[in-house]
């Protein structure tokens, strides 16, 4: 399987099921736990993240594109490594301290 669509994900580490996963669209997490993950080169659209621990993930590649962060704790993540297509997204209520936005030329 290398996409996920309009799927409601609770209460789970990101795993190597997950891991197997390239694409989400219109997915929910809810109450996960991402902390040190390695979301590298994946494609997120549509996407809410609710709840969910998502301190130090990496995310070299990914295209995060409009994506909600409600009450998330989101620590030191490097947004600078994403994919530029279609960045957009939307921090709701959550803890968002140490993270980079800067784009290097």
């Amino acid at each position: 399987m290398d996409e996920l669509v309009e799927q409601t994900i609770s209460k789970v580490s990101f795993n190597s099921e997950l891991q197997q996963i390239k694409e989400f669209y219109k997915c929910t997490f809810e109450y996960c736990d991402f902390q040190n993950a390695a979301l590298v080169d994946l494609i997120f659209t549509d996407c809410e993240f609710k709840s969910c621990n998502l301190s130090n993930i990496k995310l070299k590649g990914t295209q995060l594109d409009h994506i909600v962060f409600q009450d998330c704790k989101m620590l030191g993540i490097q947004f600078n490594e994403c994919s530029s297509f279609s960045f957009h997204i939307e921090v709701k209520n959550s803890m968002l301290d140490y993270a980079s936005f800067l784009n290097e030329i």
